[in-house]
Formats: structure tokens, C-alpha cells, sequence
């Protein structure tokens, strides 16, 4: 009895060990993962030097184009040089998507074109000569354009690195459209920089700039002649959530603000930031020195401020948090 268990055992383990030599093991084939593409097309003059809004959290640089140089200014922070006129794009790795930086570069010697750009934005370029590019790329179809862009991909990523949002009135994505009646990119500071405190406090991503520019319409907030009205920032600021402090006018109430963690909007008069009227945001403080969102420039976005300055423009200033 036992030689035929033995014999059957040993017949059993010859057939596995056959058919594990002839057996051929099919390997799963590896599924590459598409990593979804946003794209962010921009406007830009041959000489301009400038950061542009989502590439401060942006970490590995894919490719870049030869009409552009990409200059890294710190570990999270890159500039676009643009070298020559045409089409250029950039493409970065972020959070495992790909992002598409698409820039129209125009030539320096862009006069004529400008010329025929609608007088308001002639008349915006020629104030903030920064924002020129963007007066260049205007189109009708750009500015009769309906949807509201979905931009909640880059706000994840401010987010993700404790980073309070840097939005601009002019952006390309919502700048043509109108606010009040005028372009976002000329009347639309307070619902930029309240976008960003939003956006920021309730890590939310409903209300960027257009969405908050229309909110603010639809609630009476836009005064003719005069821009965004000053409830807005209290009254308004309630019925998004929010709580908010109006502040004195000098460097004590500022800095305990700040040190508490609070986003600041500042309503300023002409001055480094404005010729008419206009409202920045105060971040907070480093080296000394003030860390604003200018809305209306990536330049003064990425400066240090003294702080005496920036209050001898102050006409009024709302503290915010939840």
C-alpha cells in the first residue's frame, strides 16, 4: 500500500514539474498611465522677464521651446524670457499632470497692432505698460466668450504647498471678459483679491476671479463709475463665510494681523501700485518686509515691500479669516 502511495506522489510531482517547463506564463501587459494636460496660453512681448502665476509650484521642467527661456528664480519659482516672436509652449510635470505653458510672443515693434486694440484697453496698456502683452492678445471672440474657466487644477496645487493663490485681473482666461461695464482686466482688482482670500482661507476652488466677478455683480456690488464698492469686502465677505476686521491705519494693527495668520486687503491711492484706485492683498511678512498680491502686476507680486510705504498709501484695509 505504501509503495503505490509512494508511486502515485512520485508520478505526480514528475507531471507538475513537465508541465511547469512547457507551461508559458503570459505576462500582464503594462498600461502607461495618461497623465491628463491643462494648458494656459499667455501673451508676451520679445524682451519680457516675467514669472506667470502657477509655475511658483510647479517642481520639474519637462521641455521647453527655443523662442523662450525658462529661468528658475528660487527652488519654486521660474520666470518666461521671451527670445523671439511666434508661438512658444512649456511643458512642466506637476502632481503627475502635465501642464502646457502656450505664450504668443509678439515683436517689440508692435505699435500698429496696439493701435487697434478697443480704447479702454489702449488706454489700460498704455498706464501699465506691463500688461501690453495681454492687451495685444485680445480678440472679440475672447471677449464675447460665456464659460467660466475651470482652473481648480491649479488652485490643488497652491493649495498642496500652503500657498495663497497668484491671480491676476488681467489673465487671458477671464481679463477680456466685462465686469461692471468694463473689462475684468481693468475694473476687476477687488473680486481678484477676493478670490484669493476665498480661495485661500476655504481651500475651496468654486470661486475663482471671473466666478467671484460675477458674483459680485449679481449681489449689486460693482458701482458705476466708482468699481467695487466697499461692502463687498464687509458685507459681501460675510455672505461668503467669511469674517473680517477693519483695521487702523498703522503698523501694530498690520503686523498682529498678519501674525495671526490673516489676509489683509489693502485699498490703495495712487501710488507704486495704481494712477486711480485699487486693492492688493497683504500675505505677510518677510525679511522685514511686506509679501503683497498685486493683481494688476507679477512684478510687485514678486517684491518685498517696506512697510511705511506701502501704509502711506493705505486709504483703508480689511483683515480676513474663518
Amino acid at each position: 500500500m505504501m509503495k503505490k502511495l509512494l508511486l502515485c506522489c512520485l508520478s505526480l510531482l514528475l507531471v507538475v514539474g513537465c508541465s511547469s517547463k512547457t507551461t508559458k506564463v503570459n505576462k500582464k501587459k503594462e498600461t502607461k498611465v495618461q497623465l491628463k494636460t491643462y494648458t494656459y496660453q499667455t501673451s508676451s512681448i520679445v524682451g519680457d522677464n516675467q514669472p506667470y502665476s502657477f509655475i511658483e509650484v510647479v517642481r520639474e521642467i519637462k521641455k521647453s521651446n527655443k523662442n523662450v527661456e525658462v529661468k528658475k528664480n528660487s527652488s519654486t519659482s521660474y520666470s518666461l524670457i521671451a527670445k523671439k516672436a511666434g508661438h512658444s509652449t512649456i511643458q512642466f510635470i506637476f502632481n503627475d499632470k502635465i501642464y502646457k505653458v502656450t505664450l504668443k510672443i509678439y515683436d517689440k515693434n508692435n505699435q500698429t497692432l496696439f493701435s487697434i486694440m478697443p480704447a479702454e484697453l489702449i488706454e489700460y496698456g498704455n498706464k501699465y505698460p506691463e500688461v501690453k502683452p495681454f492687451v495685444l492678445g485680445y480678440t472679440d471672440i475672447k471677449h464675447r466668450e460665456t464659460s467660466t474657466p475651470d482652473i481648480s487644477w491649479e488652485i490643488d496645487a497652491y493649495l498642496k504647498y500652503q500657498q495663497v493663490p497668484y491671480f491676476y485681473q488681467y489673465d487671458e482666461r477671464w481679463g477680456y471678459r466685462e465686469y461692471g461695464q468694463n473689462y475684468m482686466a481693468i475694473s476687476g482688482c477687488g473680486p481678484t483679491a477676493m478670490s484669493m482670500v476665498y480661495t485661500y482661507l476655504t481651500r475651496k476652488t468654486n470661486m475663482n476671479p471671473l466666478a467671484m466677478a460675477s458674483w459680485a455683480n449679481q449681489q449689486g456690488y460693482y458701482k458705476l463709475g466708482y468699481g467695487t464698492n466697499y461692502n463687498f469686502f464687509s458685507e459681501g465677505a460675510t455672505k461668503l463665510g467669511l469674517k473680517y476686521e477693519i483695521l487702523a491705519n498703522n503698523a501694530g494693527t498690520l503686523d498682529d494681523a498678519l501674525k495671526a495668520n490673516r489676509l489683509v486687503v489693502m485699498n490703495v491711492k495712487p501710488g507704486d501700485f495704481t494712477k486711480s484706485g485699487h486693492y492688493i492683498l497683504i500675505v505677510g511678512k518677510q525679511d522685514g518686509k511686506l509679501v503683497i498680491r498685486d493683481s494688476n502686476s507679477r512684478i510687485n507680486s514678486h517684491k518685498l515691500w517696506d512697510e511705511g510705504r506701502v501704509l502711506a498709501q493705505n486709504k483703508q484695509m480689511f483683515s480676513y479669516y474663518l
